[in-house]
């Protein structure tokens, strides 16, 4: 049995079985760009790739693949805050009386909280570390979601960890070499809805080129906080919601991804308002929207580059992530020449969650409205000041717009 020196793959857009693989074979074309212009890499260190529009023709060698996942599993120090005492060893500092000055937990506690250090995804190709507070957002959903349990962060704490999941793929690759077949487990620190065993108790599996991809959906996955407000107008925040972006066109993803991340704004005033989203599809809208991102200049057309994305919204319960919602969005220009009239619009949460919803049920604007009005107190509602001072104005322009028999009857979307 010879050794296995280099291992070809092919991709094509079509022959993948879910959306997840897809943004993941997008993931790694964009990986591989990212590392093209990084001057400390030598070539024997990089990934050989011919990309056409719909497929990727890749050879690694133990050491490209090696730097592949050294870059997307590259760790850095963070520091975080928590309310409560955490666990480990600590120093009381106090003054000659004994009045405590502060606690001493690897940095100090200032205003009541803990300050304490952590190993997070450096994420630098997925949002630029520059890029505050989108990126401390991406390494915090992924960690508390995808990596929430201890035992699944080893490959970013040690260089070792990610040698063994290097060894890993060449042993399956070098059985496949030899005409044997070879299957990886697919986890669900990687694949949304992945288990340890199916319902039959049968392991979750598949070949070592799909999951091999798997691991690079998260490179271009992008994280949105979700709220919710019950009966009593209080604002919940049920987990987070995953959006796995679906390329169309493979050589023209990699730059347009680069153009979005761009047109992130450093330290973004407006991060509180763009980073929250009333239902899951919103968050694809609110990404698809930015035609630097779905749409690419070819020979002096545009050209799609997106072909949807797959909303996930995910908590974690215990042990478990839980799916609360998944749905799909295809790239469609009346919806989100609706959703930024919406958007642009409508800034309170609970009449912007009816608006889209019905947007995207084919429903007119303000169907139920009566019902949302009925089951919200009425100071979210009908108020001059305070919570609801949003829906009371938004309503009133957005009805005086259509008139309350159009906007409650027929469909005056366009």
């Amino acid at each position: 049995m010879s050794k296995l020196d280099s291992y070809t793959l092919e991709y094509s857009l079509k022959g993948l079985p879910t959306v997840q693989h897809r943004t993941g074979l997008g993931g790694l074309v964009y990986l591989v760009d990212y590392l093209k212009e990084q001057d400390q890499l030598s070539p024997e260190d990089l990934p050989v790739v011919e990309v056409q529009s719909d497929k990727l023709k890749i050879t690694v060698t133990p050491a490209s693949l090696t730097t592949l996942f050294d870059v997307l599993y590259e760790p850095m120090t963070v520091t975080r805050t928590m309310k409560s005492k955490p666990k480990g060893d600590f120093e009381t500092v106090t003054d000659e009386a004994g009045k405590v000055l502060h606690y001493t937990y690897q940095t100090e506690r200032p205003a009541g909280r803990w300050l304490f250090e952590q190993i997070r995804p450096k994420a630098e190709c997925a949002i630029p570390e520059g890029v505050d507070p989108w990126h401390r957002l991406w390494q915090d959903s992924l960690w508390s979601i995808f990596r929430g349990i201890p035992a699944t962060r080893k490959v970013y704490e040690a260089s070792k960890n990610r040698q063994k999941l290097v060894s890993e793929f060449w042993k399956a690759f070098e059985k496949l070499q030899n005409g044997k077949e070879a299957d990886l487990e697919i986890a669900s620190t990687i694949y949304v809805g992945a288990q340890a065993k199916s319902a039959e108790g049968l392991k979750f599996s598949g070949s070592p080129a799909e999951v091999l991809l798997l691991h690079f959906a998260h490179a271009t996955a992008q994280p949105y906080k979700v709220v919710r407000i019950d009966s009593q107008g209080k604002q919940h925040w049920p987990g987070v919601i995953w959006v796995f972006l679906e390329p169309d066109n493979l050589q023209l993803f990699a730059p347009a991804f680069r153009r979005h991340l761009q047109g992130k704004p450093v330290d973004d005033p407006g991060f509180r308002s763009r980073s929250r989203v009333t239902i899951p599809q919103e968050a694809a809208l609110s990404l698809m929207v930015d035609q630097n991102l779905s749409l690419a200049l070819k020979e002096t057309e545009q050209t799609l580059v997106l072909r949807g994305a797959l909303c996930t919204q995910l908590e974690k319960v215990g042990n478990n992530i839980n799916l609360l919602a998944a749905s799909y969005v295809p790239y469609d220009q009346y919806l989100l020449r609706n959703y930024s009239k919406i958007v642009q619009g409508i800034s309170s949460y609970p009449l912007r969650r009816l608006v889209l919803q019905n947007l995207l049920d084919g429903h007119p604007p303000f169907r139920g409205l009566a019902k949302l009005m009925s089951y919200l107190p009425v100071e979210n509602t009908l108020a001059l000041s305070g919570p609801g001072i949003a829906f009371s104005y938004d309503s009133l322009k957005l009805l005086k717009e259509f008139g309350l028999a159009a906007a409650s009857e027929r469909n005056v979307f366009h």
